[in-house]
């Protein structure tokens, strides 16, 4: 079995590509999708945020997680806290799910924050998915509803994508067309599936 990671920086395009991989039939775990099951439903975790950050972090009896990130956003230590409560968990997940899978030829894993949290060590490969940085920035002010300045903000947390560009096995420039995403794709997906 190849363990594949899918990463990229924010607004460039990874879910597009999540979805060629469900659409060719393959098996892909969302760890944002991990981290909000683990806000919604998991006691534990639930209970660890209450105690860290308090009320402050909840919308009436949910966590919010638009008060969590304002918390969390500009405070490396409180971002180390909240780390310390999700990422265990976050591993124990894609743990579980490479070993459920492991008959599967390929499996992939989508982490944004890849590289910021040093996870690329637990895969054979790196996919990146990259966007040239007007692209970016537009879809990120398109899909958040904030300005020029929000959005570089944003972008400006987070690892550049060169830097991952660099570190990457296998890059998608996902700066253009979906037709051109695809391609570029099924080019990867041949290339991985000569690997097995």
């Amino acid at each position: 079995m190849l363990k594949v990671a899918i990463t990229g920086s924010i607004a460039t395009g990874k879910s597009l590509i999540e979805g060629f991989i469900r659409d060719d039939g393959f098996s892909i775990l969302d760890t944002d999708r991990v981290v909000h099951h683990l806000l919604k439903e998991n006691e534990t975790v639930i209970l660890k945020i209450k105690t860290a950050f308090g009320d402050e972090a909840f919308d009436g009896d949910e966590i919010s997680r638009v008060n969590l990130g304002k918390i969390v956003f500009y405070d490396s230590e409180k971002k180390k806290l909240l780390e310390s409560i999700l990422h265990p968990c976050v591993k124990q997940e894609i743990f579980h799910f490479l070993m459920s899978h492991r008959r599967e030829r390929v499996v992939f894993v989508s982490v944004p924050l890849l590289y910021e949290v040093g996870w690329q060590g637990l895969f054979d490969y790196v996919l990146v998915v990259y966007a040239e940085a007007d692209v970016q920035l537009k879809r990120l002010m398109d899909r958040n509803l904030i300005d020029e300045n929000a959005a570089r903000n944003l972008v400006s947390l987070q690892m550049p994508q060169s830097d991952k560009v660099k570190a990457a096995d296998f890059v998608l420039d996902n700066s253009t067309t979906i037709d051109s995403a695809k391609r570029q794709f099924d080019y990867i997906l041949k290339k991985l599936l000569m690997l097995t």
